[in-house]
């Protein structure tokens, strides 16, 4: 779902890639121009397991300079817009800079 409203620049005229690789990790989307990674979590991201190595992970790209905004698929659900908006602020704010 999220991929329909990211793809063909209709987030800022910027372009997301899906599934892009990062070193030894996979972006859901990326941002080359913005730095930015979106990361759409579900379940197995709620267990300790599934917490733990996403700490791992987005220190690594954070690392990278490399800004991870993880969002539940349940929001991009049931708030589709609002989490449009926070994209477009992000991606807006880190090409301003």
């Amino acid at each position: 779902m999220l991929w329909k409203l990211l793809r063909n620049r209709q987030r800022c005229k910027m372009t997301f890639r899906r599934q892009h690789p990062l070193g030894t990790y996979t972006a859901d989307y990326y941002c080359a121009e913005a730095r930015l990674v979106v990361e759409v979590d579900g379940a197995d991201h709620l267990t300790e397991k599934g917490r733990r190595h996403d700490a791992i992970r987005d220190r690594w790209i954070m690392e990278q300079g490399i800004l991870v905004l993880r969002i539940t698929g349940k929001r991009i659900e049931l708030e589709t817009m609002e989490v449009c908006n926070e994209i477009d602020a992000i991606l807006r704010e880190r090409l301003s800079k």
